[in-house]
């Protein structure tokens, strides 16, 4: 007989048609669990069996003869188990279930049957009681985990956890698994090993016809590759291949992180961009191999420089960048600077070559020399070059005009809503291409500003202000409009059917009634839903995942069409990734720019194209301007082409000059 547990019995009793009753520990019927019953129930065998497991407390399993209400007797299989006080049931009880020996037949064909269902599964599984003590688990558990059942049963899963997993995603886990009966995400797991791994865990509860819970049963795949994979990504989006130092794209990231820290302390976020002078007639003369070894060793002199917490990085070529987190004074800043100056005193030894080198460097603050990283960087690239005008070897700090620049923002922020009503604002147009046959497949609807005195304002200046200030939600739901309001009259003209790509800003997408706008604007212009596509950041979108992948599937429902852009410069999951209803990733402008000149982006891209095509993805690559881009890109299987190649922003009636006539190439 199968060993069942006190829980697997009661489900089996409540969910199986035959006979299933509550007797009371004297043998006597306290209630019927089913509706009917075929045999005549006021048996001595029955109450002999009920008492006999109320003072045993082990279950009982007898075949018994009965009479049926037709007056016939058949043997039948009696299951009797002593129930103890739970909620639902105050008093102690004995539950019997009874079949007759056909049925039994049945099911025990349906438990082999299921039973090595479970086995045959690649995904892992495991199924606990009622109590979360795990009672089963299949062969693929074995093979991932290490772990027998004998080594588990009666554990509670989190005997398995490798202590990485956050109490909050726990909590969330049972929230959703007692309110909705299920739960799908990441945790992470030790091996018998003692390795750890990552999986994709789905649970979900099981309950009797009561409504009671009889158990929770888990599968999940281990996602080590995965998550390998995504390490790559990470390693080859945020560091410089030949000194392993953080790159551009990771610096900007921990300056606008550090931020909010240093203006809580009343400090700044230093920035020093360090320039290696005669760099180029020193990798001229000896080689660009002699070259990469002199830039490894100045890093490695600047990392032994610096402070304990300062950050090191490499913008590129001999270009370095140290980020100080919490600047007091100035003269902080300028020490760190002169030290640096200094470790450049003694020669280099590169290939039995003695060389002198010196190095001028450009001090700037965060955020008083500018409102992005960006700024930042490139305002201590203005003192750099100033450094160098004055011979070298030596540094300048930036000269802030902190009133202008304090002034032109709020200028910008009052003017945003103004400048909506005063039609200042106009969108362009970018065709996206395909490369095989140069139809427009579609165009990506890109704001101006132009201001009625201030002239023209750039979307880099005016959209970090508008996003701060809130004017954003504004501004994207006039884009929105403007925009399906073109597609609209190409439409009426025959012109297509051609895809309407529209960025959405972080803060428009986590708004509450964002899907309620976009759904008003199609039934405004009345679009077809297939037509509009959305394009969100990676980082936009991973900020809260579930919510993100809640409103993506609510408008995918409609036939709304998801792109994820900027893809390679965030730190997206792909576990996550297979669940977002996207259809097209976007490679970044940086990767494509540097296509044929750095092995690193052209990897990095054709990583990306070879990650879409497994997600059965389409790719867009931005910002291609070369032949050479082009044919790398389409070479790999490269969707679709957007940049100056083909054409810049257009206006409206160029774009329906393209559509009418066809786009060529090297559009001006």
């Amino acid at each position: 007989m199968t060993d069942l547990s006190q829980s697997a019995l009661i489900r089996t009793a409540l969910q199986v048609p035959p006979c299933t009753l509550l007797f009371t520990l004297s043998g006597e019927i306290a209630r019927r669990l089913t509706p009917s019953c075929k045999w005549v129930l006021d048996n001595e065998g029955l109450r002999k069996a009920v008492i006999e497991t109320a003072e045993s407390k082990n279950p009982l399993y007898r075949v018994t003869e009965l009479q049926t209400l037709s007056g016939e007797s058949e043997y039948v299989m009696v299951h009797a188990l002593l129930l103890d006080p739970v909620d639902s049931y105050p008093s102690a009880y004995v539950i019997v279930s009874i079949m007759d020996m056909g049925c039994m037949e049945q099911y025990q064909h349906d438990v082999q049957l299921l039973d090595a269902a479970v086995e045959m599964i690649d995904e892992a599984v495991v199924i606990t009681d009622a109590h979360n003590k795990i009672i089963r688990i299949n062969g693929a558990f074995q093979k991932v985990s290490g772990y027998t059942l004998s080594d588990l049963y009666g554990e509670n899963p989190k005997y398995l956890s490798a202590g990485i997993t956050s109490s909050q995603t726990y909590s969330e886990m049972w929230h959703q698994l007692l309110n909705r009966g299920k739960w799908a995400g990441e945790v992470w797991d030790r091996r018998k090993d003692e390795t750890v791994y990552p999986k994709w865990l789905t649970v979900s509860v099981l309950r009797d016809r009561e409504g009671l819970i009889t158990n929770y049963i888990g599968v999940f795949t281990d996602i080590s590759d995965q998550k390998e994979a995504e390490k790559v990504i990470d390693t080859l989006a945020h560091y410089d291949a030949l000194t392993q130092l953080p790159n551009r794209r990771y610096l900007n990231e921990q300056i606008a992180f550090l931020r909010p820290k240093a203006e809580a302390m009343d400090q700044h976020v230093g920035v020093l961009l360090i320039d290696v002078d005669r760099f180029k007639r020193i990798n001229d003369s000896l080689g660009h191999t002699a070259g990469d070894r002199l830039l490894l060793e100045i890093s490695e002199r600047i990392q032994r420089t610096v402070r304990k917490n300062d950050l090191v990085g490499r913008l590129g070529g001999d270009e370095f960048l140290v980020v100080l987190p919490s600047v007091q004074e100035c003269s902080d800043a300028v020490g760190v600077a002169e030290k640096i100056i200094e470790a450049f005193i003694p020669p280099f030894v590169i290939d039995g070559n003695e060389l002198h080198g010196s190095a001028s460097i450009g001090i700037s603050f965060f955020p008083t020399d500018g409102e992005s990283a960006d700024a930042v960087i490139q305002h201590a690239e203005q003192a750099m070059y100033m450094a160098k005008k004055r011979g070298g070897n030596g540094y300048e700090i930036f000269v802030s005009s902190l009133n202008e620049t304090t002034l032109r923002r709020l200028m910008i922020e009052n003017d945003l809503h103004r400048g909506i009503s005063h039609d200042e604002f106009k969108l362009v147009f970018q065709p996206q291409v395909d490369p095989n046959t140069r139809n427009i497949e579609a165009v990506e609807a890109l704001i101006r500003w132009h201001h009625s005195t201030k002239g023209v304002i750039s979307p880099v200046e005016f959209i970090p202000i508008a996003e701060e200030s809130g004017a954003i939600l504004e501004l994207g739901t006039w884009v929105i409009h403007e925009a399906l309001s073109s597609l609209k009259r190409w439409l009426d003209a025959g012109l297509g059917p051609i895809r309407m790509a529209i960025n959405v800003s972080a803060k428009q997408f986590a708004h509450p009634d964002f899907v309620g706008v976009v759904s008003k604007a199609i039934r405004t212009y009345a679009i077809p839903n297939h037509l509009v596509e959305l394009e969100v950041t990676e980082s936009a979108v991973m900020e809260e995942p579930l919510r993100a992948i809640q409103i993506c599937e609510e408008l995918r429902a409609n036939g709304i069409e998801f792109a994820i852009d900027d893809f390679g410069t965030g730190y997206s999951s792909l576990a996550y990734l297979k669940l977002f209803p996207v259809k097209r990733l976007k490679i970044d402008k940086t990767f494509v720019d540097d296509i044929g000149k750095d092995s690193q982006s052209s990897t990095l891209a054709e990583v990306i194209i070879a990650l879409a095509n497994a997600l059965d993805l389409e790719v867009i690559a931005e910002g291609v301007e070369t032949q050479e881009q082009l044919a790398f890109l389409q070479e790999r299987g490269c969707d679709l082409i957007q940049g100056y190649y083909y054409s810049p922003p257009k206006d409206e009636a160029t774009i329906v000059t393209y559509l009418r006539n066809g786009i060529g190439v090297k559009q001006t």
